[in-house]
Protein backbone atom coordinates (compact mmCIF):
# COMPACT_ATOMS: atom_id res chain seq x y z
CA UNK A 1 0.00 0.00 0.00
CA UNK A 2 3.05 2.24 0.13
CA UNK A 3 3.26 4.98 -2.44
CA UNK A 4 6.31 5.27 -4.61
CA UNK A 5 8.33 7.91 -2.78
CA UNK A 6 9.79 10.54 -5.08
CA UNK A 7 13.09 11.88 -3.73
CA UNK A 8 12.33 15.41 -4.99
CA UNK A 9 8.78 15.68 -3.72
CA UNK A 10 7.49 17.14 -0.49
CA UNK A 11 6.60 14.42 2.02
CA UNK A 12 4.61 14.34 5.23
CA UNK A 13 5.75 13.09 8.60
CA UNK A 14 4.66 9.50 9.15
CA UNK A 15 3.29 10.37 12.58
CA UNK A 16 1.98 13.94 12.72
CA UNK A 17 1.46 14.50 8.96
CA UNK A 18 3.46 17.74 8.99
CA UNK A 19 4.79 18.55 5.54
CA UNK A 20 8.57 18.16 5.53
CA UNK A 21 11.08 17.80 2.73
CA UNK A 22 13.35 14.84 2.33
CA UNK A 23 16.35 16.96 3.31
CA UNK A 24 18.20 15.97 6.46
CA UNK A 25 17.55 19.47 7.81
CA UNK A 26 13.81 18.93 8.27
CA UNK A 27 13.23 15.19 8.37
CA UNK A 28 14.64 11.87 9.54
CA UNK A 29 14.38 8.81 7.28
CA UNK A 30 12.98 5.96 9.33
CA UNK A 31 14.45 3.11 7.28
CA UNK A 32 18.00 4.45 6.92
CA UNK A 33 20.60 3.98 9.58
CA UNK A 34 18.91 6.36 11.99
CA UNK A 35 19.31 5.53 15.66
CA UNK A 36 17.87 6.78 18.91
CA UNK A 37 19.87 7.83 21.94
CA UNK A 38 20.02 4.23 23.17
CA UNK A 39 21.51 3.10 19.84
CA UNK A 40 18.33 1.31 18.74
CA UNK A 41 17.24 1.56 15.10
CA UNK A 42 14.65 4.31 14.76
CA UNK A 43 12.20 2.07 12.90
CA UNK A 44 12.25 -0.42 15.81
CA UNK A 45 11.52 2.30 18.35
CA UNK A 46 8.69 3.69 16.23
CA UNK A 47 7.22 0.19 15.86
CA UNK A 48 7.42 -0.44 19.62
CA UNK A 49 5.89 2.90 20.61
CA UNK A 50 3.06 2.71 18.07
CA UNK A 51 2.52 -0.99 18.65
CA UNK A 52 2.57 -1.84 14.94
CA UNK A 53 4.95 -3.49 12.52
CA UNK A 54 6.53 -0.94 10.24
CA UNK A 55 7.92 -1.89 6.86
CA UNK A 56 8.50 -0.12 3.56
CA UNK A 57 5.24 -1.64 2.31
CA UNK A 58 3.11 -0.63 5.27
CA UNK A 59 3.76 3.10 5.64
CA UNK A 60 2.48 6.16 3.83
CA UNK A 61 5.75 8.04 4.44
CA UNK A 62 9.36 6.97 4.96
CA UNK A 63 10.22 10.00 7.11
CA UNK A 64 9.36 11.68 10.38
CA UNK A 65 9.80 15.30 11.33
CA UNK A 66 12.40 16.50 13.82
CA UNK A 67 9.74 17.09 16.50
CA UNK A 68 8.45 13.50 16.29
CA UNK A 69 12.02 12.18 16.20
CA UNK A 70 12.74 14.02 19.45
CA UNK A 71 9.61 12.52 21.00
CA UNK A 72 10.50 8.96 19.91
CA UNK A 73 14.03 9.54 21.19
CA UNK A 74 12.62 10.70 24.54
CA UNK A 75 10.23 7.74 24.72
CA UNK A 76 13.15 5.38 24.07
CA UNK A 77 15.30 7.11 26.68
CA UNK A 78 12.51 6.97 29.27
CA UNK A 79 11.89 3.29 28.53
CA UNK A 80 15.59 2.62 29.12
CA UNK A 81 15.46 4.58 32.38
CA UNK A 82 12.37 2.67 33.53
CA UNK A 83 14.09 -0.64 32.74
CA UNK A 84 17.17 0.45 34.70
CA UNK A 85 15.03 1.63 37.62
CA UNK A 86 13.08 -1.64 37.68
CA UNK A 87 16.36 -3.59 37.72
CA UNK A 88 17.73 -1.49 40.59
CA UNK A 89 14.52 -1.86 42.59
CA UNK A 90 14.37 -5.61 42.00
CA UNK A 91 18.01 -6.00 43.04
CA UNK A 92 17.39 -3.99 46.21
CA UNK A 93 14.34 -6.09 46.99
CA UNK A 94 16.26 -9.34 46.44
CA UNK A 95 18.99 -8.13 48.81
CA UNK A 96 16.37 -7.24 51.39
CA UNK A 97 14.77 -10.67 51.10
CA UNK A 98 18.16 -12.30 51.64
CA UNK A 99 18.73 -10.15 54.74
CA UNK A 100 15.34 -11.13 56.12
CA UNK A 101 16.08 -14.79 55.45
CA UNK A 102 19.28 -14.35 57.47
CA UNK A 103 17.28 -12.62 60.20
CA UNK A 104 14.89 -15.56 60.36
CA UNK A 105 17.80 -17.99 60.61
CA UNK A 106 19.44 -16.00 63.39
CA UNK A 107 16.18 -15.52 65.28
CA UNK A 108 15.35 -19.22 65.14
CA UNK A 109 18.68 -20.40 66.55
CA UNK A 110 20.39 -19.60 69.82
CA UNK A 111 23.89 -18.19 69.65
CA UNK A 112 26.37 -17.57 72.41
CA UNK A 113 29.04 -14.89 72.25
CA UNK A 114 31.76 -17.55 72.22
CA UNK A 115 30.33 -18.95 68.95
CA UNK A 116 31.77 -15.92 67.14
CA UNK A 117 34.97 -15.10 69.00
CA UNK A 118 37.15 -16.73 66.35
CA UNK A 119 35.07 -15.86 63.31
CA UNK A 120 35.02 -12.12 62.62
CA UNK A 121 33.19 -12.56 59.31
CA UNK A 122 30.27 -14.19 61.10
CA UNK A 123 30.34 -11.39 63.65
CA UNK A 124 30.09 -8.83 60.86
CA UNK A 125 27.12 -10.64 59.32
CA UNK A 126 25.40 -10.92 62.69
CA UNK A 127 26.05 -7.23 63.39
CA UNK A 128 24.60 -6.25 60.01
CA UNK A 129 21.60 -8.48 60.57
CA UNK A 130 21.02 -7.01 64.02
CA UNK A 131 21.01 -3.53 62.42
CA UNK A 132 18.39 -4.65 59.92
CA UNK A 133 16.32 -6.22 62.67
CA UNK A 134 16.35 -2.98 64.65
CA UNK A 135 15.27 -0.95 61.60
CA UNK A 136 12.39 -3.20 60.62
Amino acid sequence: MMADFDKDSMQCCLVCNTKVGLSARNSIPIFDESYTISKKPLVDVISAVLGIDISHDSVHSPIICKKCFKQFNEADELKSKVTKLKTELCNSYKKTIEVHKLCDIFQNEEYNDHDYTDNTESQNILTKVKCYIKLS
